[in-house]
């Protein structure tokens, strides 16, 4: 009985620690009526866009916009679609902390979804 005991004790500590590395990871999430967005930080940049059940997604209809609001002057970032996901093809400094729009447009549908990246997330 002890034995089993311990065990559920162990898997209970070692499934901790796995669902306490998933929540570290550099990233960060926003869900919009028409979307999801990820953003995974490290180089490059990279962009997930999943569409919710109204607008279902469709790659080729897809159109993404960056627009980095801080640190200041705001400038619009080029992206590349790759697949399944974009890549922010320029480098960004993440040191100061980020402030980003993205911008989705489906067909005559758009979503603005604003990201604030801090200091924990590097």
């Amino acid at each position: 009985m002890r034995f089993a005991l311990i065990c559920v004790f162990i898997s209970q500590f070692v499934f901790a620690q796995g669902n306490f590395e998933d929540l570290s990871r550099p990233d960060i999430k926003k869900e919009g009526q028409l979307v999801s967005v990820r953003i995974v930080i490290g180089e490059p940049v990279r962009i997930f866009v999943v569409g919710k059940e109204e607008a279902k997604l469709d790659w080729s209809d897809l159109k993404l916009t960056v627009r980095r609001l801080k640190p200041y002057p705001g400038k619009i970032l080029s992206t590349n679609q790759k697949n399944g996901y974009f890549v922010i093809s320029e480098p960004i400094d993440l040191q100061k902390g980020t402030d980003l729009d993205v911008t989705t447009k489906i067909k005559d549908k758009t979503e603005t979804l604003h990201f604030k990246i801090e200091e924990k997330l590097r």
